[in-house]
């Protein structure tokens, strides 16, 4: 009879700390997914404006430019320059695209919520006591 009890605690407590660690789970994945959908549309964001001022300022070098040189020969040392930075940008695409998001992506992904953990630890410690 007693060795009844003692499988019916255990399997009551282990089923308390799979759901436990089932909540902490989801909340885990929730918020990494919410910081990097966060930081994919600030980037985004940031991106497109970007995009907008590099097509003015294109814009007006290439106009400063025409001052001294014809137009058509300003537009080709505008695209010229694109060209040269789309050139670096691919030979040093690691160190400059590729290390930097896989840093974020792990640290995002794995990094460790203290606080929550702590808390988590603090109330199953709670619960067992009472």
């Amino acid at each position: 009879m007693a060795n009844y009890s003692s499988n019916s605690n255990f399997l009551e407590n282990l089923k308390k700390i799979f759901t436990l660690l089932m909540n902490d789970l989801r909340l885990t994945a929730t918020e990494k997914l919410s910081r990097l959908l966060t930081t994919f549309t600030i980037a985004f964001i940031i991106g497109l404006l970007g995009l907008g001022i590099l097509l003015f300022l294109s814009y007006s070098f290439a106009a400063f430019l025409s001052n001294v040189m014809s137009q058509g020969f300003a537009c080709l040392i505008v695209a010229g320059a694109y060209l040269v930075l789309i050139i670096v940008t691919v030979i040093f695409r690691k160190p400059l695209i590729e290390d930097p998001v896989t840093r974020l992506l792990s640290r995002i992904i794995l990094s460790a919520p203290v606080n929550r953990n702590e808390s988590l630890i603090h109330k199953s410690k709670e619960q067992n006591e009472e």
